[in-house]
């Protein structure tokens, strides 16, 4: 059984979180795979835009540059250049592999992290999603790996059988906007025969909590990612599938629809640092953890 683990780097400057946190995730990639009993089954594969790859490290295979975006697809008043999932994973089209593994760049991995994989997938889940652990911010990635951590209900690790890929339906669903967790959720829940969502495991890592899910700056991207994925449900729904997964599906459904990040009737504050933001996250949580 082999294993391609693919990350999409993204060019950004000091100020985003992410200029800290993807060298650590790219040093926690390699490190895993080095401690891995599976090394040698494990292929670890980058893809972006021509102008992101001066952060592409050593290590890695680098596969052909993504040749759209989000912006070629729809109308928005700014730009953002964010790539569509359906184009990360069939970046991996020609590739051999059994098994993809599709993290967001900004999630770090703990040492054991394939080798938990393979047992997983050895005992007949042929699908997994892995919530991630909120750690403080550290100097050092051994800080790093041994705090615990709080759980978060985001879905940004999945792990399923390549051949999956080709029955995947993602409309236009773009990385970096909400909603791209509930579309792979939909697709592994339908398609795979064994999916396992793993909620509390110490496997993966994200630095700090810094709420950009709920950034209201963006929110034509969220709204667009809503209405690409309700399409995609709805299309999903029309297949011949069993009652209870259809019942999955339609409560995803009714979450998507209804889904708002602020509650502007009753003065909801989303800023980091007011105390009604921070209820207003804990309240969302709850929602996703009841999915």
């Amino acid at each position: 059984m082999t294993i391609a683990h693919i990350i999409n780097p993204v060019k950004v400057d000091s100020s985003s979180d992410l200029f800290k946190a993807q060298p650590v995730t790219f040093r926690t990639l390699l490190k895993s795979k080095k401690a891995s009993n599976q090394n040698g089954k494990i292929n670890q594969y980058l893809v972006g835009y021509p102008e992101d790859e001066i952060m592409f490290p050593q290590g890695f295979s680098k596969l052909p540059a993504l040749g759209r975006s989000v912006m070629d697809v729809g109308n928005f008043s700014v730009t953002r250049k964010l790539p569509l999932i359906a184009d990360i994973l069939n970046a991996l089209n020609p590739i051999e592999a059994d098994y993809i593994v599709y993290t967001n760049v900004d999630i770090a991995l703990m040492p054991y992290f394939y080798d938990f994989l393979f047992e997983k997938i050895a005992s007949g889940s042929d699908s997994l999603i892995i919530n991630r652990r909120v750690i403080e911010k550290h100097v050092s990635e051994a800080q790093m790996y041994a705090e615990i951590g709080k759980k978060h209900p985001g879905y940004d690790c999945f792990v399923f059988k390549k051949e999956l890929l080709k029955n995947f339906v993602f409309e236009n669903t773009c990385i970096g906007a909400n909603f791209i967790g509930r579309i792979m959720y939909a697709n592994l829940l339908l398609f795979s025969n064994r999916l396992e969502i793993i909620k509390n495991a110490h496997l993966t890592f994200h630095i700090g909590e810094d709420g950009a899910w709920l950034d209201q700056r963006f929110n034509e991207f969220d709204t667009f990612n809503k209405n690409q994925v309700k399409q995609a449900l709805n299309k999903l729904l029309e297949l011949n599938i069993p009652d209870e997964k259809r019942s999955k599906l339609l409560k995803l459904l009714t979450f998507v629809e209804n889904f708002k990040k602020t509650d502007s009737k009753k003065g909801i504050n989303n800023s980091k640092t007011s105390l009604s933001g921070k209820i207003w996250r804990r309240i969302i949580k709850k929602r996703l953890l009841c999915l």
